[in-house]
């Protein structure tokens, strides 16, 4: 059987969960690691690869109408962060 993660530079790995009282939305706790191999999209398209690693916490809020619709969905992170480590001038933590 082959390994599914051989060639893979990066993963997602949902860490926390927490529901609204409602249960209409949840928030999401997250960390991405990676490696900067290919050209990233805007607005981080200015930056050539390196070969950095790069890692990456984050949340994300989901909300959702009755149908299970998707009706608000917000995302943060530390842009100065990926911007550093893109550019070279800081060592991501890895």
């Amino acid at each position: 059987m082959s390994d599914p993660t051989k060639g893979v530079k990066a993963k997602v790995v949902m860490e926390r969960f927490y529901f609204d009282e409602d249960m209409s939305g949840v928030t999401v706790s997250w960390k991405f690691t990676g490696v900067h191999t290919t050209k990233c999209p805007a607005p981080y398209n200015a930056y050539n690869p390196t070969g950095q690693k790069l890692t990456l916490y984050g949340m994300s809020y989901h909300q959702f109408n009755m149908n299970g619709q998707l009706l608000k969905k917000m995302t943060v992170f530390d842009n100065q962060h990926v911007v550093e480590v893109l550019g070279g001038k800081k060592t991501a933590r890895w």
